[in-house]
């Protein structure tokens, strides 16, 4: 996975697997993730926003299949 280098794609840099901790490390996001977005900041996406995010993701997954 630290090979993985695409736009649409969140980098990779490690990840720690000793129990009971366990975390995977990736490249810092300046804006935040989808999910603190919509649960924490209660975020609205407009549609046109909505559909941007829906062509990136598409990209990426494209990408990594």
């Amino acid at each position: 996975m630290r090979k993985v280098r695409h736009k649409n794609v969140v980098q990779f840099i490690g990840a720690c697997t000793r129990l009971p901790s366990l975390y995977i490390v990736t490249k810092f996001m300046s804006g935040g993730g989808v999910y603190d977005y919509l649960h924490k900041q209660n975020g609205v996406f407009k549609l046109s926003a909505l559909l941007k995010v829906a062509i990136h993701v598409s990209k990426g997954m494209n990408y990594l299949h």
